[in-house]
């Protein structure tokens, strides 16, 4: 099984109207999903184990109204959570030391997000009475993003004072937009190598190839619900060289 992580004390000790900090929730681990949408099934897969409790939704195919609409207690992406809160967060904060690209494709997105359309917040969601420690953790903080993934990975994990997050989940979308792989070969994967940055875990998608260096682990196929009703498979990292064994999560 996957080592637990401790409620992070921010999330813990945080109550409704005080602000939520990008340091904070990029202080413990943290799950990436690009081109997420409002899929919860990824969610349900960490927090029922109790191994995560900070997600990162990148996606530039939703507005903000949408992403709001579905947090409301009519919504239905995260069940068994409801939204207590949330802090808009500026490009500053997420990469305050700025931040320079590590790929440079011809074919990435050019201009196709307008000021308006634009947003980040970070949302915390509370388990609802009812709902017991087996369906996950008291609470958990989700990063909405209107961005590219593969921008979002480079920015929030490549640079030089920030650090690999623990997981990504990866899921081709055929002609949903993309203008990449999130799988391999793609440009996620490309920026991950460029700039050395890569997560402990994948969770793949039936329908995507996972990334060169990871096996699979056996016994952790996910029964399907997500998006487009694929089944999920977890991957871990091959032991690379240098690599710290303190690190390496136990599964």
């Amino acid at each position: 099984m996957m080592m637990a992580e401790t409620l992070p004390v921010w999330l813990q000790d945080w109550a409704p109207g005080r602000p939520i900090h990008a340091s904070d929730f990029f202080a413990a681990r943290v799950v990436f999903y690009p081109g997420s949408g409002t899929d919860g099934q990824p969610v349900k897969y960490f927090v029922a184990k109790h191994v995560a409790h900070s997600f990162v939704f990148a996606d530039y195919g939703i507005t903000k109204n949408e992403v709001l609409r579905e947090l409301e207690p009519t919504g239905h992406p995260f069940e068994g959570y409801e939204s207590v809160g949330y802090t808009e967060v500026q490009e500053q904060d997420l990469t305050p030391s700025g931040w320079i690209p590590h790929i440079h494709p011809r074919n990435a997105p050019r201009q196709s997000i307008t000021p308006g359309q634009a947003y980040a917040f970070i949302a915390v969601l509370e388990r609802q009475p009812g709902w017991g420690g087996d369906h996950g953790p008291k609470r958990l903080a989700i990063l909405f993003i209107c961005a590219d993934g593969v921008a979002a990975y480079d920015a929030l994990f490549c640079q030089q004072e920030a650090r690999a997050p623990f997981a990504v989940v990866l899921q081709d979308h055929g002609f949903g937009g993309n203008w990449t792989r999130f799988g391999r070969g793609g440009g996620l994967e490309k920026v991950a190598s460029t700039a050395g940055r890569f997560p402990e875990l994948l969770l793949v998608a039936t329908n995507t190839e996972a990334w060169a260096s990871y096996s699979v682990v056996e016994g952790t196929q996910t029964k399907g619900g997500g998006m487009h009703n694929h089944r999920r498979q977890l991957w871990r990292r091959n032991p690379q060289s240098g690599d710290n064994p303190i690190d390496t999560v136990q599964i």
